[in-house]
């Protein structure tokens, strides 16, 4: 299946709040993902078909030179093939690109799928938030890419 990537704008605010629902315990709302579209530190780009239509999308906080991954986020009828690694790899370049010192995110211990798909893209295990989440309560895993050593 065919999709690009690029960055979101509000006429994707709707299917981004959709999703946010679909996926998350405490989803943002539409007002919040729209104001986000006007930060300037925050990076939100959308995985989108043929027909125009978000297929998945991925925010990302930029504090000087370093970047956090806050969601990624694809619908379960477009995972597994490959949106999710393409919202990655967009990020770690974009944060290659503009010389970043690291690109670092929390993922659920449980989460092994996405885990993985992290390690393949070579962001190591750095420590682990207790009961960062709720509902349910989980540990988060704190993996993050280094660019500068």
């Amino acid at each position: 299946m065919n999709f690009s990537i690029k960055k979101a704008t509000y006429k994707y605010s709707n299917e981004i709040a959709n999703l946010e629902k679909m996926c998350f315990s405490h989803p943002r709302s539409k007002k919040t993902i729209e104001d986000e579209l006007e930060n300037e530190n925050i990076i939100m780009i959308v995985a989108i078909n043929n027909d125009d239509n978000v297929m998945g999308y991925g925010s990302m906080n930029i504090v000087l030179d370093e970047a956090y991954i806050n969601d990624i986020a694809v619908f379960p009828e477009f995972r597994h093939i490959g949106i999710g690694r393409r919202i990655v790899k967009s990020f770690v370049n974009y944060c290659h690109d503009n010389n970043y010192s690291f690109l670092s995110l929390e993922v659920r211990e449980s989460n092994s799928p996405a885990i993985s798909l992290y390690k393949s893209e070579g962001f190591e295990l750095i420590g682990q938030r207790k009961n960062f989440y709720s509902d349910p309560k989980e540990n988060a895993n704190i993996m993050t890419k280094y660019f500068k050593r």
